[in-house]
């Protein structure tokens, strides 16, 4: 039995060959990171309303991708266009593009609050000293500000906007 359909021609092979290249190059620059010993973290900020054509902006212009167009490829892909989301990233450049896709659209940013505990028992001094340990107030504002106020204060995680006093 004979394979007829098998059989190529010199440019069907030519074509053929170019398009696996191009697949093996394309998945290179998508699947290896730009430098995966750089680990130092790169902040980025993606506004609200960015499509994914700005965010591959970002991130190009942040070097933290190779390519736009791949990144708005792979995304686009993946259906991952809509799912990309807002916020404040910690990324690197030891990352590959599906690694950074994942990141922005699971909506893993850093946080803009600072959350503080407040356990029960516990007093105006010691509600004080972990205010400023937290880096909201300095040392003595709290303390000396509700003095007489013992008890009105719950026992709660209360979070505060970062950079608020």
């Amino acid at each position: 039995m004979q394979l007829t359909w098998l059989r190529f021609n010199k440019y069907q092979l030519i074509v053929i060959g170019l398009a696996v290249s191009c697949l093996l190059i394309g998945s290179a620059f998508l699947y290896f990171p730009l430098d995966r010993y750089d680990v130092n973290p790169r902040a980025v900020n993606i506004p609200s309303g960015t499509g994914v054509y700005g965010i591959a902006k970002i991130l190009y212009d942040s070097q933290l991708i190779r390519s736009k167009t791949l990144f708005v490829v792979y995304a686009l892909a993946l259906g991952q266009e809509s799912h990309l989301k807002a916020g404040r990233y910690i990324l690197s450049r030891a990352m590959s593009t599906p690694d950074i896709v994942w990141k922005i659209a699971g909506g893993y940013a850093e946080p803009d609050d600072v959350a503080v505990l407040i356990p029960e028992g516990y007093n105006i001094w010691e509600i004080d000293a972990r205010l400023a340990y937290m880096g909201l107030i300095k040392e003595g504002e709290f303390a000396s500000r509700y003095y007489g106020q013992e008890g009105h204060f719950y026992p709660d995680t209360y979070r505060f906007k970062k950079g608020s006093s």
